[in-house]
């Protein structure tokens, strides 16, 4: 391994209160429950595009504790390409959810690495998963022959070459 990178992310509480009692324990997995007793799968998401494509993922919302509302938010860095099954839901002790996420960059979508949150709020806590969407620009497809006539096999510095070149259009870059 000559290259690695970590990305953390925290319970943040979403009120001024203190989160006396609150715990971030690591499960099996990658998922992490957080104060009080809300389980989320994973802590990050990430994926690649091309303009114009569409991907899906989802995560796994599990309730251990007390509270029964959720509510998700995706931040505005990313708003533009991700969508939720479900921003808001009941969700009772011990049951758990699974919320579809869509990722789509439309065919004029700014290539490049875009960085956002996903924001699981629970009670006074919110869970962030970090959520990184590369997109790569949509490419020309095509395929290109060219063919040098058997006398012009050896030719010297500065000399002409005839040659036959053909280009083919192999679809939609999509």
């Amino acid at each position: 391994v000559t290259h690695f990178s970590v990305y953390s992310t925290e319970e943040t509480p979403s009120s001024g209160g203190s989160s006396s009692g609150s715990s971030d324990d690591a499960l099996g997995g990658g998922a992490v429950r957080t104060s009080p007793g809300l389980t989320v799968d994973k802590r990050e998401i990430a994926v690649s595009l091309k303009q114009g494509e569409v991907k899906s993922d989802s995560i796994f919302i599990e309730n251990g504790g007390s509270k029964t509302s959720i509510s998700l938010e995706v931040s505005d860095d990313i708003s533009d390409f991700v969508k939720l099954s479900e921003k808001n839901f009941e969700l009772a002790v011990g049951e758990s959810k699974e919320v579809l996420i869509e990722f789509a960059a439309g065919e004029n979508a700014p290539a490049g690495t875009h960085i956002g949150k996903i924001l699981v709020n629970y009670g006074d806590s919110r869970r962030e998963i970090l959520v990184v969407i590369d997109i790569v620009q949509k490419e020309a497809v095509f395929d290109i022959s060219v063919e040098i006539a058997p006398d012009n096999s050896v030719v010297a510095p500065g000399g002409t070459v005839v040659a036959e070149v053909t280009l083919f259009n192999s679809g939609d870059a999509g």
